[in-house]
């Protein structure tokens, strides 16, 4: 068990949770640690085209940033874009002022404020002020 537990340390486990590296050779696991580094390069260069968009309020930069097949890109078409863009502005104020206040990383839903984590919609439990339950 001492040596599982050495060679767990050795690898980057947490790139993919609950995925065991020790089955692999050491050449298959810097494959999958390029195949990742590749998607995190390509996954950030996608958000910042997605920024890019927004920040010029160019809605076909964004609908070739997001993709059709996107779920978003079935509601918010051109016509509505540039209210789109404004919600954006507006969440990324809101983020800064949050952080400003402290609260970095807590989220509108966790304070009862909207709906994330599929609480504080009003059914069945949700979290009050700062996360605690009531």
């Amino acid at each position: 068990m001492a040596v599982k537990a050495a060679d767990n340390a050795t690898t980057p486990t947490d790139s993919f949770p609950g995925f065991r590296w020790t089955n692999l050779t050491a050449e298959q696991q810097a494959d999958m640690e390029a195949k990742r580094a590749e998607h995190e390069k390509l996954r950030e260069a996608n958000r910042a085209a997605i920024q890019s968009a927004l920040d010029s309020n160019d809605y076909q930069a964004w609908l070739k940033a997001v993709g059709t097949a996107n779920p978003l890109a079935q509601k918010i078409t051109a016509d509505n874009f540039a209210k789109f863009v404004e919600a954006h502005k507006l969440r990324q104020q809101a983020n800064q002022i949050m952080s400003e206040l402290g609260l970095e990383g807590q989220g509108f839903g966790q304070m009862g404020m909207g709906q994330g984590m599929g609480q504080g919609n009003g059914l069945g439990r949700h979290r009050g002020m700062m996360g605690t339950q009531e």
